[in-house]
């Protein structure tokens, strides 16, 4: 599932986040910073995905709270226009 799939990727982000070399002390906690200004991005992106309706639309609560949503196999907007 996506959920499992999003989850291993947690868990090998923290693996080599773990092992990230030292640069010395100066430059370390520029290195801290930026890493944690990517997960704070990875973040507010899954936050707005379900504050915004664009992906889950009303539904967003149960989605976060069941973990499950309705994937459309045809959605309308993959549909070629007639010309």
């Amino acid at each position: 599932t996506v959920g499992e799939l999003f989850k291993g990727r947690c868990r090998r982000w923290d693996l080599v986040e773990a092992r990230v070399r030292s640069f010395g002390e100066n430059v370390d906690p520029h290195v801290k910073a930026y890493i944690e200004g990517i997960k704070n991005t990875v973040k507010a992106n899954l936050f707005w995905s379900f504050k915004s309706q664009r992906y889950f639309g009303r539904n967003a609560d149960e989605v976060r709270r069941t973990r499950k949503t309705t994937v459309l196999a045809q959605p309308s907007f993959l549909v070629k226009a007639k010309v």
